[in-house]
């Protein structure tokens, strides 16, 4: 496996792993309509920690195992700036751990 893709692989991780941190790591899944929202980020329908923890960290590892191309841009960072900007302090680390996989992604796409 290429090594940046072993690298974002330990970003989903990371990602993960803070999530679970900021206790927005959930036990219950995505119903189905949820799963089909074609709103950016599931934002009609779910809450963007969920987005991230049902859809897309899934699928990033789905395409690395699969050896798919990853997308030619992701701009994940710049939401979870504006979904958590009246307490940014408290989501630092998960912005910062969004920006590297962001800028990994794009590098790999």
């Amino acid at each position: 496996m290429e090594p940046r893709k072993i690298f974002i692989l330990n970003k989903l991780a990371e990602l993960e792993k803070e999530l679970k941190n900021l206790e927005l790591w959930s036990s219950s899944t995505l119903t189905e309509e949820q799963k089909n929202s074609s709103a950016p980020f599931g934002c009609d329908l779910m809450e963007f920690h969920e987005w991230l923890q049902h859809i897309l960290i899934p699928k990033l590892r789905l395409m690395i195992q699969e050896n798919q191309s990853l997308p030619a841009t992701m701009d994940t960072a710049s939401m979870a700036e504006y979904v958590y900007r009246s307490d940014a302090l408290k989501y630092q680390r998960l912005i910062v751990i969004l920006k590297t996989l962001d800028r990994s992604v794009k590098s790999c796409g």
